[in-house]
C-alpha cells in the first residue's frame, strides 16, 4: 500500500511529501531492527501502517478535490 500511494502521489506531483514519508519509514524500520528493538514482525507492520496511513491522509488532502487546477 504505502509504495502504491507514494507512486500516485508521485504521479500527480506529490513528490517531496511521498518521498519524505518513504525514507521516514525506511529509516525507522532499519533503525529498530539494527538496534533489535522488538519483534521484527512487529516492526514492520507497525512501520508500513503508518506510512500507509500518512500516505493516504496526503492523498486525501492533496488528491481529493474534485478540480485541483482551480
Amino acid at each position: 500500500m504505502p509504495l502504491w500511494t507514494g507512486l500516485l502521489l508521485q504521479s500527480f506531483g506529490a513528490v517531496t511529501a511521498a518521498t519524505a514519508v518513504c525514507c521516514a519509514a525506511a529509516l525507522v524500520q532499519t533503525l529498530l531492527l539494527a538496534t533489535r528493538t522488538g519483534d521484527p514482525h512487529l516492526t514492520a507492520t507497525a512501520v508500513y501502517g503508518t506510512a500507509a496511513a500518512v500516505q493516504t491522509a496526503l492523498v486525501c488532502a492533496l488528491l481529493g478535490r474534485a478540480t485541483a487546477h482551480r
